[in-house]
């Protein structure tokens, strides 16, 4: 469970505390302040005690009905903004909302893509020096299925270049462009080749031509500096060397 939805469940918990007593404890006090009124004037102790026995019983199960239900409320409409923790989900007539996972799945991607991608750096958005472990690579797999459902016959470079746009990664090797920045930028590029590959079963010629040109700039040794850990300029080398067979075979 997230944190946000911690906060949100715990924001939540708190009003509905604040609601229920002030729906429930509100009328119970009135109610019990009539009958204690009720029997002063009939002057019988018994029916005095049976009030304030009654009334102490009243407000806390009004408190708990109210409580349940707007618990019973709040959590069928939260759950409705919730989608399927697996794959794709699908849609009614009446639900236009499209949705995909936030990193691509074995279970869920195309049956190609799991015979070809048998190392765990592929599905990981924990490996840093994979293609899905950089800064916005697992929302790319994620924007990638919703741009590739209205997109299907269009070129998937053009989808790296929206993404560079909209996660503000910009091609700027004329004016003397940032290693950092081209890091990014040829990060994003191979994990489109790949994207296209786990939705499809296929990588088409124009990105796997750019996804070999981000990895042997990578390969270089001025784009393996950027990472400090010597080990870990190791790791990627053999993740980049790796994908760059993985293109010659498909």
């Amino acid at each position: 469970m997230s944190y946000a939805l911690l906060l949100f469940l715990g924001g939540v918990g708190v009003i509905e505390l604040i609601v229920g007593l002030a729906i429930a404890f509100i009328p119970a006090f009135f109610l019990v302040r009539f009958m204690l009124k009720t029997a002063l004037r009939q002057g019988a102790e018994s029916v005095n005690r049976l009030a304030v026995f009654g009334g102490l019983l009243i407000a806390p199960a009004i408190l708990a009905v109210v409580t349940i239900a707007i618990s019973s409320i709040m959590f069928t409409w939260y759950a409705r903004g919730l989608r399927s923790p697996g794959g794709i989900e699908e849609t009614t007539e009446t639900d236009t909302a499209w949705t995909a996972p936030v990193m691509p799945r074995r279970s869920t991607v195309h049956p190609k893509a799991v015979a070809l991608l048998t190392e765990e750096f592929y599905w990981s958005r924990h490996e840093i020096a994979g293609p899905f472990g950089e800064y916005n690579s697992d929302q790319l797999w994620s924007d990638f299925i919703k741009w590739r459902k209205d997109h299907a016959n269009s070129s998937v470079v053009e989808y790296r270049d929206e993404f560079l746009v909209k996660y503000k990664f910009f091609d700027n090797a004329d004016a003397g462009e940032l290693p950092g920045t081209q890091l990014h930028n040829d990060n994003v590029t191979i994990a489109t080749g790949l994207s296209q590959l786990m939705l499809e079963g296929r990588m088409d010629e124009d990105i796997k031509a750019l996804s070999r040109e981000a990895i042997e700039r990578q390969l270089t040794a001025e784009m393996i500096e950027q990472y400090d850990d010597d080990d870990y300029k190791d790791v990627r080398r053999s993740i980049l060397k790796k994908i760059l067979v993985l293109l010659d075979g498909i």
